[in-house]
């Protein structure tokens, strides 16, 4: 008989219902190999053949001892393992012997094998008929989305003193029933523990004859100690006993297993085989529970079945997990449900909840959210549900809807007090669910010293039935509500013989006014059944609570059989909410009689909504959700703040803006009551759709209205008119405007100008407004006025020509001539004959005799209303002489009355070749006035050029007449913005420039103004007037070139923002220098801010040396080239005045060196000139380092790999012998720049570089300490003294790279080269991996406490370099490639100007796209690297 059952188990030792993975090899494998080709890949091999889970079962109910069953089923894991393996092992031996293979480890727990395989061999095993799938065992992040504090011996209390997530859970209530979780091993798998804190130190668990406690897995001969400090606080929740100062742990007398897995203080590195030693290493030594607070999160799916499957065996071995569900609920919009809760927390639960209604399989994993202290769901706790439909298992589908609920419990995971890693004594505060399974283990370490023979079933089953409820079912973000460690203790069995009868489950919470049914489950604890009928009743002393019916009764009971009862009470509605009160249970059952109480509360079940959901429909959210006993209406919030209160249980949300994420909770009220916060639901609107803007804009003129036409943009609702005047001022004059016209009846009040008409189209939901291109249209009327034309007024007082403004010589320098007895009389001129002539000076054209010469302006003659008929006659004559006498008419206005000013045109061309006057005269006839205006002479063929009168002499020349920019033709008089062939340029009015400007001369005149935004830039070839430098502004980020003396200028220097670097150091310092000469340095200090400027003086003890210091030792200007270090209180700007250093050369000499004291050896130094200075201009000579550092914005030093110092900016230079001189010119001596590395390391506070030189070993530039103490430094120690430049020999093939992180965190370092290095190969000596920083960036984790000799960089040299091969040459305005590879293209900086792969010989790139220069050209192909240098010009 017994060998037919053994053959029938032996049918039950293969899980058949995995069918075969045709796809052996994954695809994230498939894409490492292509990658990897030459090097061997971890791998995790997974076989078909796994143990059955029923074959496991049958052996748990062969023994009633729980250590028993385990032994047995351990063993034969173990047993399956092996004979399933054998096949495979006999060919990785094999490969093992030929190198092929290394680092072979078989697993049991799960039937796999993980080890590092060549690609050949990868190939061989996938045919392997045994194997289901090859999988790469990616080393991932851990502890994402955390928070964490590390705040010391501050969190300390006194001896008594405890956690606030031990009292929240009731744990010390449970200690003082006796239980403090003595005799039970949880195993802590993390990053390790501080073995030496005193509140750790006496609950270790050590292997027999170990010396340290647990076991390491990342360097297995070393202690398991934590230098991430995320295992010492979750273990300080387990079973921290507060012997300095503060108990943390909920189980403290428990004996902890601490098994490191996380790869130094990275938080990287943990593969899924290393997960899997782990585990089977907790169950082969007797852990009771594992605690695992690491996760990896939308893992492959063969990752998953690997944990499911392992898990699924440790629940056959009784081992309960608690396991983190993760930090991902920030993350939801992008990882929604099923992808929401890391592995292995997505594994199914030891129990199912009766909530849970899609059955499927079981492992040992009890999943664990995180609550705040007011039992808010944290945050970042991920959300369920999981599905394992889309993997070979198959069950518990979504689709959307239902799945497998996670979490199954809730804990406190917000601000934990726990251990810290750092100090023996110390203590530190975290949050997240990590911190939040470590309470559920401890718990369960509480009822397994209770009970030790409970299972993962048990466990599971009693803290979700008496946890406090949060939600009315059990959900995807509470799970069954939050653990009570005292309830759940109290739950568990006796170890008792006869009937023992205690409550199981009742509801506890009661509302008022109605009767209420109280449900009460009884359990037999004891191991022998109850006979017959057990009466129950119910009793209270409470005189606000009434017993409607409390008399009931139950059947038979066998051992740990349970039966429920139910009773009517009502409370008086006088009663508030969370009044307490007891109900006496009495049951009996023949001659036994078991007593206890019922803990009871009013609370009006009041919970917040439940299932919110929102749908959106553009920029609509339509929001939905459960309908919630006992509340009366919902209050919406979004984004935190309240929008609205319904008394539905749905709500919309309109005209929202597209393209938004918005967040939504709901809470539920009653009267003044409110409840917390629904769980956040996400919606995201839709993105914008197309919104074309109005085209056809056209404006004409008709009489005194504008009438504005245009064509709407589809879907617009009305559209907006705007007026814009000179290209400056912009007026809204209509708005909402529905239809495509308008008239703008205000055109006769406007002023002078050149006005132009836009129209802009608005859309649904106060979207974005889209304008059209205004349309140009001249106001007719120029000009209107008093202040722009001269006048006669005939109002009886003999007044003739009056002029406006009082100075005739505004109008171009007129002589003013009335005859033999005129006179001039408070700016007017009186004559007795009442005719008067304005003259013009002399005038000659006679260089333009072979082009037409006229005459314009506009005029007036307007008549009296009283006296039509005296209406005065305006004359144009012209005469050789400008006496009375000769003068022949040209033109007459007769009489006219013309109200509006009027444009009259004459040819002079007749008089072109001599020289000639012009008048125009007024002939009285009783009118009121004559008015002439905006004489101006043109010559046919010079583009409008208007006269300039200076004794006789004329000159072309173009004049900013309106205030606004230069690049608006409409500003100048000649309607044509100048070029560098103007012979001369005058501002007469405020200009303003924004781009690209050259001219040939320029004169600012006197009130006027010329300004240089950002950005901009002007070159004067000839002569540059201006001795106001409040005339001449020239704001940060602009350049002026020119060679002229005494240009006056303001240079307005942009004083950068003190806040953007760190909180630690919130004072913002930079380099700063004048740009022009002897500028005051008082000029700069700001009257109502804090301010330091200081100067640098190395040699000195101070070092800097402060403005504000009392020796007198600071100049009182700026010393031109000098550089200065300084900082105001707020962001603000400085303004220096002066002249500009007009020379494009500069020496800064005898520049001192000292031997014996480096600091003395550095100096700051700065650009003096108005323009950005080219780095490659600079001259070193042979006393000097060959390089220079300046402040970047983030508040770091950048070495080097710099092309240019702006204006106003100061750098640092370093000296390394006596009589050292730097000067403005050629970089080195032959053009050259020496080959180098850069290095960049990048972090979230900003960026880093070290450059190392490959031309001889000497002397290099010191590491400066940053300004940002936040920002992440990389250097080169060399003798103890750490080098941001540093100078190493030609063929050096390995140098020792530093990094310093300042706060834990991912950081990047990449690399550039101007060399012909083959490869940068960096190690990551902590990690092991490598990377060629040539072909990709290096991302990893760090911390500040890290050892910063973590890297080393490989230099590979190329062998084959063919410099002097041509494989580049030039054909027309290509580069023409005959050489395949990765083409990169260099500068004399060393930056990449241009990168990519180049399949085809013959291919071209064009050489437009490079500025003239040197470049270096290197391409990379499969067995080498080759570099040509190339000349543009």
């Amino acid at each position: 008989m017994k060998r037919i059952t053994l053959l029938v188990l032996s049918c039950l030792f293969v899980s058949i219902g995995m069918a075969q993975n045709v796809n052996t090899i994954t695809s994230e494998l498939e894409n490492i190999l292509k990658q990897k080709s030459d090097e061997l890949v971890d791998v995790n091999i997974y076989f078909k053949s796994q143990m059955a889970a029923e074959h496991l079962t049958y052996l748990n109910v062969k023994s009633d001892s729980k250590e028993v069953r385990r032994e047995i089923v351990i063993n034969e894991l173990k047993k399956f393992s092996q004979q399933q393996q054998e096949s495979v092992m006999s060919v990785i031996n094999a490969e093992t012997r030929s190198n092929n293979i290394t680092d072979v480890t078989s697993h049991w727990i799960v039937n796999s094998i993980n080890c590092k395989a060549s690609r050949d061999v990868i190939y061989t095993l996938a045919s392997h008929p045994d194997i289901k799938y090859i999988d790469y065992n990616k080393e991932e992040m851990m502890f994402q989305g955390e928070d964490q504090e590390f705040v010391g011996q501050d969190v300390r209390g006194s001896v008594s003193s405890m956690s606030d997530n031990i009292t929240h859970v009731q744990a010390d209530k449970v200690w003082d029933l006796g239980y403090t979780g003595k005799g039970v091993i949880v195993a802590v798998i993390d990053s390790g523990i501080n073995t030496e804190h005193v509140d750790l130190k006496d609950h270790l668990w050590y292997d027999e004859g170990a010396q340290y406690p647990g076991y390491n897995f990342v360097f297995p001969s070393q202690a398991p100690i934590d230098d991430q400090g995320h295992g010492t606080h979750c273990s300080g929740t387990v079973c921290g006993d507060g012997t300095s100062g503060l108990a943390t742990g909920m189980a403290p007398d428990a004996t902890l297993m601490p098994l490191k897995v996380t790869n130094r203080s990275t938080g990287i590195g943990v593969g899924v085989d290393r997960m899997i030693d782990a585990v089977e290493y907790a169950a082969d030594n007797g852990a009771d529970i594992v605690s695992i607070s690491i996760g990896w999160w939308v893992t492959s799916a063969a990752n998953r079945q690997m944990f499911r499957q392992a898990f699924e065996n440790t629940l056959q071995a009784g081992i309960v997990v608690a396991a983190a569900a993760g930090n991902n609920r920030e993350s939801l919009a992008t990882y929604p449900a099923p992808n929401n809760i890391n592995s292995p927390a997505d594994c199914p639960p030891p129990y199912l909840h009766s909530d849970q209604t899609i059955q499927g399989g079981l492992t040992s994993v009890i999943s664990v959210g995180a609550v705040d202290e007011n039992n808010v769901i944290a945050g970042i706790s991920s959300q369920g549900p999981v599905t394992w439909a889309n993997t070979t298992y198959g069950d518990y589908p979504y689709n959307p809807g239902m799945g497998l609920i996670r979490p199954d419990i809730v804990a406190p995971g917000a601000s934990v007090k726990s251990l810290a890693y750092d100090s023996n004594t110390g203590y530190a505060i975290k949050g997240g669910t990590s911190m939040a399974a470590p309470c559920v283990a401890g718990v369960m370490a509480l009822m397994l010293e209770k009970n030790p023979e409970l299972t993962p079933a048990d466990l599971c089953r009693i803290i979700e039935t008496t946890a406090t409820k949060l939600t009315q079912t059990k959900s995807n973000d509470y799970g069954s509500g939050c653990i009570n460690a005292l309830a759940a203790v109290r739950a568990i069995d006796f170890d008792v013989e006869a009937p023992y009868l205690s409550p199981y489950s009742f509801n506890n919470n009661v509302t008022t006014g109605t009767n209420q049914n109280i449900e009460l489950t009884l359990i037999n604890n004891g191991k022998e059944s109850t006979s017959g009928m057990t009466n129950v009743t119910i009793t209270t002393d409470d005189e606000y609570v009434s017993i409607v019916s409390g008399d009931a009764s139950c059947g038979v009971m066998a051992h740990n059989g349970t039966a429920s009862v139910s009773f009517t009470i009502n409370v008086n509605t006088l009663v508030v909410d969370n009044h307490e009160f007891i109900l006496n249970v009495n049951a009996t059952n023949g001659n036994d009689s078991w007593n206890f109480d019922m803990e009871m509360k009013v609370t009006n079940p009041f919970f917040p909504p439940n299932n919110v959901s929102a749908s959106v429909s553009g920029t609509t959210v339509l929001l939905s959700w459960s309908e919630t006993n006992n509340a009366t209406s919902y209050n919406i919030y979004r984004d935190g703040s309240y929008i609205a209160n319904t008394e539905a249980t749905s709500y919309t949300d309109e005209s929202l803006e597209y393209g938004t994420l918005y967040e939504y909770t709901i809470t539920s009220k009653r009267g003044d009551l409110e409840t917390e916060h629904s769980v956040v639901t996400r919606a995201q609107t839709d993105d914008n759709p197309e919104k074309p803007s109005p085209t056809n804009v056209v404006a004409t003129k008709s009489n005194n209205k504008i009438n504005v036409t245009w064509n709407n943009g589809s879907n617009s609702k009305s559209a907006n008119v705007y007026r814009l005047k000179d290209g400056l001022e912009e007026t809204l004059v209509a708005s909402e405007v529905n239809g495509v016209t308008y008239t703008d009846n205000s055109w006769g009040s406007l002023t002078d100008g050149i006005y132009q008409y836009g129209v802009a189209n608005n859309y649904p939901a106060n979207e974005v407004v889209y304008e059209e291109g205004f349309e140009e249209i001249s106001l007719s009327t120029i000009p209107t006025t008093t202040n722009w034309y001269t006048y006669a007024n005939w109002s009886g007082n003999g007044k003739l020509w009056s002029f406006t403004p009082s100075t005739p010589e505004s109008f171009g320098g007129f002589d003013r001539y009335l005859g033999d007895n005129a006179a001039f009389i408070n700016n007017t001129v009186t004559n007795a004959d009442r005719v008067s002539y304005l003259v013009t000076p002399q005038l000659n054209f006679s260089e333009y005799n072979s082009n037409t010469v006229k005459l314009s302006f506009y005029y007036i003659t307007p008549v009296w209303t009283d006296y039509p008929n005296d209406i005065n006659t305006l004359q144009v004559k012209v005469s050789s002489t400008s006496n009375t006498d000769g003068w022949i008419d040209l033109w007459s206005s007769n009489k006219t009355n013309i109200s509006e000013w009027t444009k009259v045109e004459i040819d002079l061309s007749a008089y072109a070749n001599n020289s000639f006057y012009i008048a125009f005269v007024n002939v009285p006839g009783g009118g009121y006035c004559t008015g002439v205006d905006e004489m101006k002479i043109s010559i046919e063929g010079n583009s409008e050029s208007r006269i300039e009168w200076s004794d006789n002499i004329y000159k072309n020349v173009n004049i900013f007449e309106k205030d606004g920019v230069w690049n608006n033709s409409s500003n100048w008089v000649t309607n044509n913005i100048p070029s560098a062939d103007d012979s001369h340029v005058i501002i007469n009015a405020n200009a303003i420039i924004d781009g690209t400007v050259e001219v040939n001369s320029l004169t600012i005149n006197e009130g006027k103004t010329l300004t240089l935004n950002e950005g901009a830039k002007l070159t004067v070839n000839g002569s540059f007037n201006n001795t106001d430098p409040d005339a001449f502004v020239i704001n940060d980020g602009a350049q002026v070139f020119q060679s002229n003396e005494d240009v006056a200028a303001t240079f307005i220097m942009d004083v950068i923002n003190p806040d953007s670097w760190s909180s630690d150091n919130p004072q913002g310092w930079q380099f700063i220098t004048s740009p022009v000469k002897d500028a005051p340095i008082a000029d700069i200090i700001p009257a109502d801010s804090q301010y330091d400027i200081y100067k640098y003086e190395g040699h000195q003890d101070l070092e800097w040396r402060n403005i504000k210091s009392d020796d007198n030792e600071f100049e009182t200007k700026f010393v031109q080239g000098r550089g200065y270090l300084m900082s105001y209180e707020s962001e603000t700007t400085a303004c220096l005045k002066g002249n500009i250093y007009n020379d494009n050369t500069f020496l800064w000499d005898n520049l001192s060196f000292d031997a014996g004291k480096d600091l003395a050896n550095f100096h700051l130094v700065g650009n003096p000139f108005a323009f950005d200075m080219d780095v490659d201009k600079l001259s070193f000579d042979d006393n000097m380092v060959n390089g220079l550092a300046i402040v970047t914005e983030e508040g770091g030093y950048q070495y080097d790999d710099i092309s240019s110092i702006p204006v106003g900016d100061g750098f640092f230079v370093k000296t390394k012998a006596e009589n050292a001189s730097l000067s403005y010119g050629m970089r080195n001596a032959n053009g050259e720049i020496a080959k180098s590395l850069n290095i960049i390391a990048t972090s979230k506070a900003g960026k880093d570089n070290v450059v190392i030189k490959f031309e001889g070993k000497s002397e290099g530039f010191d590491k400066l300490n940053n300004f940002n103490k936040e920002i992440a430094t990389v250097f080169v120690t060399d003798s103890g003294r750490r080098y941001g430049i540093y100078n190493s020999d030609a063929d050096t093939e390995e140098i020792e790279l530093s990094f310093e992180a300042k706060e834990i965190g991912n950081y990047t370092l990449s690399g550039t080269t101007n060399s012909d290095l083959e490869k940068v190969i960096l190690v990551d000596k902590f990690t092991g991996e490598e990377t060629n920083l040539l072909l990709e960036d290096y991302t990893f984790t760090a911390t500040r406490k890290d050892n910063t000799n973590r890297f080393v960089v490989r230099l590979t040299h190329s062998p084959q370099s063919i410099e002097n091969d041509c494989f580049i040459y030039q054909s027309g305005s290509d580069f023409v490639f005959n050489i395949k590879g990765k083409v990169q293209i260099i500068d004399m900086m060393g930056r990449i100007v241009y990168e990519d792969v180049i399949n085809n010989e013959g291919a071209k790139v064009g050489v437009c796209d490079f500025t003239a220069g040197t470049y270096i050209v290197r391409v990379i192909g499969d067995k080498d690297v080759v570099t040509q240098k190339v000349v543009v010009y």
